[in-house]
């Protein structure tokens, strides 16, 4: 999909074979007798018509509530937007031609240890150029 990341050894890829999609999942998950999925999920679509993430954030198809405020920073020199109150990212690829959706299952009442793993991926992740 143009794009690697790092990410813990306490968890594993899955990737989605219907969807440009990966999961990272806590190696939990393959254990826990009942687990609730918890996971860093990472889509890409195509960004078409071409819109920066806030366009796309402020768009009617996103469903954001971008009441909530959002923040700007950067992943590997491209402008990425995190939603308020969420732990939801978009960027777009250095060729525009794709955006990525970068969140935690579940979006909300993330727990302390998935979002320090988020960190780990967005700190290293690096578009192929």
């Amino acid at each position: 999909l143009g794009f690697s990341f790092d990410y813990p050894n306490n968890m594993f890829l899955e990737v989605d074979p219907d969807a440009p999609r990966i999961f990272v999942i806590p190696n939990s998950y393959r254990t826990d007798k009942n687990p609730t999925m918890t996971a860093i999920v990472i889509t890409a679509s195509p960004n078409d018509p071409q819109l920066t993430p806030l366009e796309w954030l402020e768009g009617p198809d996103s469903g954001a509530n971008m009441a909530k405020g959002y923040g700007k920073f950067n992943i590997d020199g491209q402008e990425a937007i995190l939603m308020g109150g969420s732990a939801w990212i978009t960027v777009d690829t250095p060729d525009n031609k794709r955006q990525l959706s970068i969140t935690t299952l579940p979006p909300e009442n993330t727990s302390q240890s998935l979002m320090d793993e988020m960190d780990i991926i967005l700190n290293s992740f690096v578009f192929a150029k």
